[in-house]
């Protein structure tokens, strides 16, 4: 599995508990594929070093995201801090140095809520360890929830569309419902839907949307041409 990650050439991998069955010296066979590992509230039980990073940056046209990941569970040979305490960590580093934030966590969709209550500052989360199908985002604050389903069946895309800085954020789904029901209001309610889209029309916006992958094998040719195409459209490619 560790190996299959490693050919997506991915940004980021913040592994799950079930990931690390065999405990964190699984942390260094996937260190040793090349996977960048990242994972903001684990640490070496005895006070070590973990060969996994706190936080990441990356530049993506143009803009630079913060990235950060969260571990649910227990991990042998490893501590596992409360997420609380290790996002507002690394967002302190974090500070002035990106413009977006992302966290990829593993907590579950409630877990999820209850951080975004708690801490301010992360534009998304992008979860798993729920068995929901989530089909619209879930908005804490300024953060916005997301979760991609469940065992790889379904393709998660979150296209943004960024003003500079991107500060707030809009869903296109969203306006797109007032915008419909704008469209049929009677007087009395079109003002307060008048007023809301306005509020929401110079900020940065985001699609989010689920795609089925095909049941088929993961090594047919046929199938990863499928996967391109759609990731390719769905980008505006």
């Amino acid at each position: 599995m560790l190996a299959a990650h490693a050919r997506l050439r991915l940004d980021a991998w913040a592994p799950s508990a079930s990931d690390l069955r065999q405990g964190a010296a699984a942390l260094e066979v996937a260190r040793a594929l090349g996977l960048p590992l990242l994972a903001s509230n684990l640490a070496a039980a005895d006070g070590g070093e973990l060969p996994v990073a706190r936080h990441l940056v990356r530049e993506v046209g143009g803009v630079r995201v913060g990235l950060l990941g969260l571990v649910g569970g227990q991990v042998q040979g490893a501590r596992v801090e409360a997420p609380a305490e290790a996002v507002r960590r690394e967002l302190a580093a974090l500070r002035g140095r990106v413009e977006l934030v992302v966290c990829l966590s593993n907590l579950g969709i409630e877990a999820d809520a209850a951080l975004a209550a708690e801490v301010e500052g992360i534009h998304f989360i992008l979860g798993a360890g729920d068995d929901r199908m989530i089909l619209r985002p879930r908005r804490v604050g300024d953060t916005y929830l997301l979760q991609p389903y469940k065992k790889g069946e379904y393709l998660g895309l979150l296209r943004l569309d960024l003003r500079t800085p991107p500060g707030r954020f809009a869903d296109e789904l969203e306006l797109d419902d007032l915008g419909r029901k704008l469209s049929v209001a009677p007087p009395a309610e079109a003002a307060g839907l008048r007023a809301r889209l306005e509020e929401l029309g110079g900020r940065s916006r985001f699609r989010a949307v689920l795609r089925p992958l095909p049941e088929d094998e993961p090594e047919d040719p046929e199938l990863r041409d499928a996967v391109a195409r759609q990731l390719a459209q769905e980008a505006g490619l």
